[in-house]
């Protein structure tokens, strides 16, 4: 593994660790979903139902499809730094 490889990796996990920290959250609401925007994963947004004070969910669809293509794009980068 040469330096540039190196740097990707490390880009790579940064980018996914904040991910993890700051993911998107949703509200239920049938039959779909509200976006409620990207909040620190220990603090969810709120809103109120009826009276009732309720978290967002986070939303696992977008935040795995964010996570394969930051994958995948660190992936094709690390092979493009490939020494010959």
């Amino acid at each position: 593994m040469n330096e540039n490889q190196r740097k990707v990796l490390i880009i790579t996990a940064a980018l996914l660790i904040v991910m993890l920290l700051f993911p998107p959250f949703e509200r239920p609401f049938i039959p779909f979903s509200v976006n409620m925007g990207y909040s620190f994963l220990l603090e969810p947004p709120t809103y109120d139902d009826f009276q009732n004070n309720l978290k967002a969910n986070v939303n696992l669809r977008q935040l795995g499809l964010q996570f394969l293509i930051v994958t995948v794009a660190g992936g094709l980068l690390f092979l493009s730094f490939k020494s010959k």
